[in-house]
């Protein structure tokens, strides 16, 4: 067998094989797997429908953020739309049948929160004025030590994103939805 030379593999004369084979090794040979992290959802999963990735679920796996990730973060396509939280969560769901506009605004939360710590770390640096003196102080936030808030209230039904409230003064019955991340931005369109 005849040695061939690292440009060989640009000769169009070799079958197709040989060069898928090449290109599988050099993948194979430059592959790393990203860490994932399993995040509870404040939800639990009540309130999607049956159709829903999210239906019943409690836990969701989501992926490392990695460079690609952060490309999303400083898109400036997605500022303007108005869409980076959305798409960075739609990248670091691992199951590509998630639709992130079903999910309401906790679960979404609790998913950004995970993804920046994946990202990041768990400590978060902020200035925070103070109210009475207006003196701006320096403080670190451990985002690992937030707690998951789960829902106050069951659902009407299992699987609706309906809720009911009786009013304290009127002794009226209410019924309300949480909102989704398409409804805050159907809601902001018609702003």
């Amino acid at each position: 067998m005849s040695k061939r030379k690292n440009n060989d593999i640009f000769n169009t004369d070799l079958p197709d094989q040989n060069i898928r084979t090449i290109k599988n090794n050099k993948v194979e040979e430059f592959s790393w797997e990203v860490p994932y992290e399993t995040v509870p959802l404040p939800s639990q999963g009540l309130i999607y429908s049956q159709d829903s990735f999210f239906h019943q679920k409690d836990l969701i796996d989501i992926k490392a953020m990695t460079a690609k990730e952060e490309d999303i973060l400083l898109s400036q396509a997605y500022l303007k739309k108005g869409t980076v939280v959305e798409e960075l969560i739609k990248a670091c769901v691992m199951d590509n049948n998630a639709n992130v506009d079903d999910l309401i605004v906790g679960d979404r939360n609790a998913l950004s929160i995970a993804i920046r710590i994946t990202g990041y770390g768990t400590d978060y640096k902020a200035s925070v004025n103070c109210p009475k003196c207006g003196h701006t102080n320096e403080k670190t936030f451990d985002l690992s030590e937030l707690e998951i808030k789960r829902l106050g209230a069951e659902p009407v039904e299992p699987g609706l994103n309906l809720f009911e409230y009786q009013l304290p003064v009127s002794k009226k019955i209410i019924r309300f939805k949480l909102m989704t991340g398409k409804d805050e931005r159907d809601k902001s369109e018609q702003e």
